[in-house]
């Protein structure tokens, strides 16, 4: 399912990019990638962002300021 994941996600970045280059904007266009610093289930680690989805932690807003 990861692997499945990554290929999606490789696949509709170049679409979107190609489309930038394709209409001229490309050089005049930032692309962001963002994330809700949720786990994968049981495993990976967050840090101090650690806590799951929707939770706030001390540490986690000490971290980002």
């Amino acid at each position: 399912m990861y692997s499945t994941a990554i290929y999606e996600i490789d696949w509709s970045v170049g679409q979107i990019l190609n489309t930038l280059k394709e209409t001229g904007i490309d050089e005049n266009t930032i692309v962001l990638f963002t994330t809700d610093n949720g786990r994968a289930g049981r495993k990976g680690s967050a840090k101090a962002l650690r806590g799951g989805k929707g939770k706030h932690r001390r540490e986690a807003c000490e971290f980002l300021q």
